[in-house]
């Protein structure tokens, strides 16, 4: 989901979407099928980029001197070697054969599934993300103008029908030094969840429940969220959590727009925290995955042909529709570990103006989908969450 903050929607790009489509320039006309063929061959490209590096880091294991790590912890590579680290060898093994099946098949059936992104060198050690990102953008991933324009007209309807802000409530006391009537704008933004509800436990009977998480903003900043519990749930449970719901907060500059946040959550249940360890280099996986997609999915909207007001609002779309790749990445390894771990469960806040204190931006987020034959966590929990800007 995607919030906007802007106080008007008398923008340019808003006086462009009341020109009847198809009007003036023939070049302005949108193709939405070729659209949404962009759109899904964009989400490909992020994926096969994670995949690509979660191979790299499986044969470093094989051939450490022909396929070298990038040296930051960071890197999807680097992030997934330490992660299957600290997994049994039994859950590893079985990790590493299902790569290993992809890494060892043909050039043919790999041309195939990765296009040009085939002859990304294992033999360096730059990140496949960066890698990518320095590729030139094939034809069929260039967004035009009129695709852009639809992208940003999605961007803020999606806001507008989804977003609630609040002003802080009347009665608060005053900041210091500033007038009553004033807007004190934001320096953080923080992601709060008010309370879980279980729709559906993992358990037959119920379920006691850890919640963990990543955050990482456009700017590079981080916080992981280690696991801490939240309750027992039987099916229709509901559980606030209160003080302890602040779960992460990033730094909001007042000045540079657009900026964009994401936090991604996962269930952990009490069986898999003895491993400690685990849960912590898979949220380092989580935030490294992160990163990769913006990295990847930018570089796809840099190329395109974007007036300058509107290029940064449809890269954060982007940025946003491939954060769902989140789900599909997890798929190849989190099944293999257990029941014990959801998938996560990604929102990103896109601010494009400034944000006043105390103004907040409601989420609704589900974790796990119920009974999925994809997967083995059987569970489905709904959270009720909000951004919130602070001093």
């Amino acid at each position: 989901m995607i919030a906007k903050t802007s106080r008007s929607m008398t923008s340019k790009a808003a006086v462009k979407r009341s020109v009847p489509a198809g009007s003036g320039n023939p070049s302005s006309q949108l193709n939405t099928a070729a659209l949404e063929r962009k759109l899904s061959l964009a989400q490909a490209r992020v994926q096969n980029a994670v995949s690509l590096a979660f191979e790299k880091a499986v044969a470093h294991r094989a051939d450490p001197a022909n396929n070298p790590l990038p040296p930051s912890s960071r890197t999807v590579e680097r992030a997934f070697h330490n992660f299957l680290e600290t997994l049994p060898a039994g859950k590893r093994s079985r990790i590493i054969d299902r790569l290993k099946e992809s890494l060892h098949t043909g050039p043919a059936a790999r041309a195939e599934r990765y296009g040009d992104l085939v002859n990304v060198n294992f033999r360096s050690p730059v990140p496949i993300a960066d890698q990518i990102k320095a590729l030139p953008v094939p034809a069929e991933l260039r967004f035009n103008a009129a695709e852009s324009e639809e992208l940003t007209t999605r961007l803020h309807l999606k806001a507008d029908k989804k977003s609630v802000k609040k002003r802080p409530a009347a009665g608060v006391a005053p900041i210091a030094g500033v007038l009553p009537e004033q807007d004190v704008v934001s320096t953080r933004v923080s992601f709060i969840v008010d309370s879980m509800t279980c729709l559906n436990p993992d358990d037959v009977r119920k379920d006691e429940i850890n919640l963990a998480g990543f955050a990482v903003d456009s700017n590079g900043n981080e916080s992981q969220l280690a696991p801490f519990f939240i309750g027992k749930f039987k099916k229709n449970d509901s559980v606030a959590l209160g003080g302890t719901g602040k779960l992460f907060t990033l730094p909001l500059d007042p000045v540079i727009f657009p900026q964009s946040f994401t936090a991604g959550l996962f269930i952990v249940e009490s069986d898999l925290i003895s491993s400690q360890e685990t849960i912590d280099k898979l949220t380092v996986l989580f935030i490294a995955v992160g990163v990769a997609i913006a990295v990847v999915a930018v570089a796809l909207m840099v190329v395109s042909a974007f007036v300058a007001p509107v290029i940064s609002v449809a890269a954060a779309y982007v940025l946003v529709m491939v954060s769902s790749a989140f789900q599909g990445i997890g798929l190849q390894f989190i099944p293999l570990l257990g029941d014990d771990i959801s998938l996560p469960a990604a929102d990103t806040l896109l601010i494009e103006d400034k944000v006043v204190i105390g103004e907040s931006f409601a989420r609704n987020l589900t974790i796990g989908k119920g009974f999925d034959p994809a997967g083995p966590f059987d569970g489905k929990y709904t959270v009720a969450a909000r951004w919130l800007g602070e001093a």
